[in-house]
Order: structure tokens, then sequence, then C-alpha cells
């Protein structure tokens, strides 16, 4: 989520990334503009969901992100 208590969920998304650049990362946050989203991917984020939504939604969202990352670890092996 982006308001988190302690780090918002932009700048723990800022560290995983730091961490590895090729994790799909996905933010859900019910408080995202559209000028949030389009940065949040150019800066890398998978996807970016707003609340509320559709359970199938996120599920798939999730499943494709999941395949990203599958397919990117096979070629890195």
């Amino acid at each position: 989520d982006i308001r988190m208590p302690e780090m918002d969920g932009l700048q723990l998304f800022d560290r995983v990334v730091d961490l590895d650049p090729d994790i799909p990362v996905i933010l859900v946050t019910g408080h995202g503009d559209i000028a949030m989203a389009v940065k949040a991917i150019k800066d890398g984020a998978y996807d970016f969901i707003t609340k509320p939504f559709a359970a199938d939604r996120l599920a798939q969202s999730v499943w494709r992100a999941a395949e990203k990352r599958r397919l990117v670890m096979e070629n890195r092996a």
C-alpha cells in the first residue's frame, strides 16, 4: 500500500528495486492518482492497482508478475 507507518509504499518500492531491479512489484492503494500511477510504472512497478478492486484483477496481475519473474529467473540460469 502507499500509505503505511514508518515508510510509505513508494519508499519501500524504491528499496525493493535497489535490491533486485527485475522483481515485479505490484502497488495497491486507495490513495493513488494518475500521476502517482504513471510515476510508479515509469520507475519500474509492474502494476498499480487502486482500491477498491475486483479480486480477479489482483489475481491476474499476481499471476502475470509471477510468470514474468519465472522467465527472468530462467533466463538468468
